[in-house]
């Protein structure tokens, strides 16, 4: 079939912005692409961090209900699995203290998880 008088196709130029605006399209849904893995990894990083902490903040509660109490208690660090470290700290309070768990690795961020423990 033949264009006939009158009748236009596609010129290059219409041709040309439609690839660029299908390359600009392609090239958002990349970069949406690389912030999505990147939220994931964060997630994944900061669930790891909070469950290991929440292990921690547990093992010093049950600590505190022992026959020493509070006194027993006392700040430390532990290496945890996929090079993460766990550092904790005890603050006196008035008949309880405040637990600090820091979580770190080889990010540079850190993750802290504070708890009250009462003292019976």
């Amino acid at each position: 079939m033949s264009l006939r008088y009158g009748e236009r196709g596609l010129s290059l130029i219409e041709i040309l912005v439609a690839l660029i605006i299908l390359s600009v399209g392609l090239l958002g849904l990349a970069g949406a692409s690389v912030t999505v893995t990147r939220l994931l990894g964060d997630g994944r990083w900061s669930t790891t961090a909070m469950g290991s902490a929440t292990s921690r903040i547990e093992l010093l509660r049950s600590a505190a209900r022992d026959s020493a109490g509070c006194a027993s208690l006392a700040g430390g660090s532990s290496a945890l699995p996929g090079g993460l470290l766990e550092r904790w700290t005890i603050s006196p309070g008035v008949h309880s203290v405040v637990v600090d768990v820091i979580v770190s690795g080889r990010r540079t961020r850190a993750d802290t998880l504070s708890a009250v423990i009462p003292c019976f």
